[in-house]
């Protein structure tokens, strides 16, 4: 599942879900191609504090793709590099008018999904 990016660009960037895992670090959910789970994709990675503000006051969220029943913040993703990702979340807190934009490093293969 792919969308327009929400600068504007026209750059195409994949749907994907994150919620703070615990104190800060912040797990990450991909649908999609199997990777590390039947569902497609997770992994969790150290955050600062206000990258995890951002992504917990995104303005849409859903559940775990794992079936947990537990929220996470729908944001969209693209592959900037072999083990780095550039996330965008449309919500009321960040450094850009829609939101946040930040980069993130990934520490497994995503190729696949993207």
């Amino acid at each position: 599942m792919f969308t327009e990016s929400l600068a504007g660009t026209g750059v195409q960037y994949r749907k994907m879900q994150a919620r703070r895992w615990e104190g800060t670090l912040l797990h990450f959910q991909i649908d999609g191609e199997k990777i590390n789970r039947k569902y497609g994709a997770s992994f969790t990675v150290q955050a600062p504090e206000d990258i995890i503000e951002a992504v917990e006051a995104a303005n849409d969220t859903t559940v775990s793709l794992a079936g947990s029943g537990k929220e996470y913040a729908i944001l969209q993703a693209k592959q900037v590099g072999d083990s780095e990702i550039h996330v965008q979340v449309a919500g009321s807190s960040g450094n850009r008018d829609y939101g946040a934009s930040f980069n993130v490093a990934v520490p497994l293969d995503l190729d696949p999904l993207f």
